[in-house]
């Protein structure tokens, strides 16, 4: 987990599974990023479904997604993971 935190160049700290993060560059204007790990693709794919009750915006890997509150950072930080906005 915190190499994607590195990659996404941001601060945070590891909560349980996931990592809250501010970010300093990517994404803009400090958005706030939720990044969260899984064994599997199934278990990531049921907490996307779950999390989109809570936001809009998410970015996914290969075991890991991201949520976050302001779209223009999706983009940016699907870049800086290596994923893609879904």
């Amino acid at each position: 987990m915190t190499d994607l935190m590195a990659k996404a160049e941001c601060d945070g700290k590891v909560v349980n599974t996931a990592l809250l993060v501010r970010d300093r560059r990517v994404p803009p204007a400090g958005a706030r990023v939720i990044i969260a790990v899984f064994e599997s693709g199934e278990l990531r794919d049921q907490w996307l479904t779950t999390a989109r009750q809570f936001m809009e915006t998410f970015v996914a890997g290969v075991g890991w997604a991201a949520a976050m509150d302001k779209p223009s950072a999706a983009p940016l930080l699907a870049v800086a993971l290596g994923g893609g906005v879904v």
